[in-house]
């Protein structure tokens, strides 16, 4: 049963429409526990978004590093092309087993890693200074590339709690809202409209299973 990204809208707005509504004295203890499930979820998401919100902006510091990467590999091709070390076809042909293009779509850990491999290979061929300056652009920005990858394992930890913390309450909010809706059926009996006023929205109770809106019946179920 995953959390949907409207589960604490509809869950507020059933708060609302149950404060709105005068309540059966035997709803009110339901209510209470369904209140207290739906202040935990709130807190639980609205947390879990922070923590997305600095994991993302971590990833994305790793991604603007591994463009700029990705863009002084290219320079280094030029210039070993130019140096004419290597055919312009095949410019990391003897230095490296990867071509400019594959050391890009590697993984961002692995491709600094290769690019180390690299520019340690270029450095020991003794190549002119301009190669030189190239390469070893290619060694900071591949430093950089690994320095934001280490700096992202933190949020992305806290993200993954921040989820595993945020779903771990879903099932209780379910079940508390299942048997808050069960006990109204009974409870608004002689009342159906009531009972609509309030759950007039499809909930998760419902869909969970598949299932469609209750049809309003002329004598509600009895609660359990």
């Amino acid at each position: 049963m995953p959390f949907r990204s409207t589960d604490v809208a509809e869950g507020a707005a059933l708060v609302e429409r149950l404060a709105a509504t005068k309540l059966p004295s035997e709803l009110k203890a339901y209510v209470a526990r369904f209140k207290v499930a739906q202040s935990g979820l709130e807190k639980a998401a609205a947390l879990a978004e922070t923590a997305r919100a600095l994991r993302d902006r971590a990833l994305a510091a790793v991604s603007q590093a591994d463009a700029s990467a990705d863009r002084a590999l290219d320079a280094l091709a030029n210039k070993m092309a130019g140096a004419e070390m290597a055919k312009r076809t095949s410019p990391f042909a003897g230095f490296s087993v990867h071509t400019p293009s594959q050391l890009a779509a590697l993984p961002y850990a692995a491709e600094a890693k290769e690019v180390a491999r690299l520019v340690a290979s270029v450095k020991r061929a003794k190549p002119e200074a301009s190669v030189l300056k190239a390469a070893e652009a290619c060694a900071k920005a591949a430093t950089e590339v690994a320095t934001k990858l280490k700096a992202l394992a933190g949020p992305q930890a806290e993200y993954s709690k921040a989820l595993a913390t945020r779903d771990a309450l879903l099932p209780d909010w379910v079940a508390a809202q299942d048997r808050l809706e069960r006990k109204a059926i009974g409870a608004w009996a002689d009342d159906p409209p009531a009972f609509e006023s309030v759950f007039r929205s499809t909930t998760r109770v419902e869909t969970r299973s598949g299932k469609g809106r209750r049809k309003k019946a002329a004598t509600p179920a009895a609660p359990e």
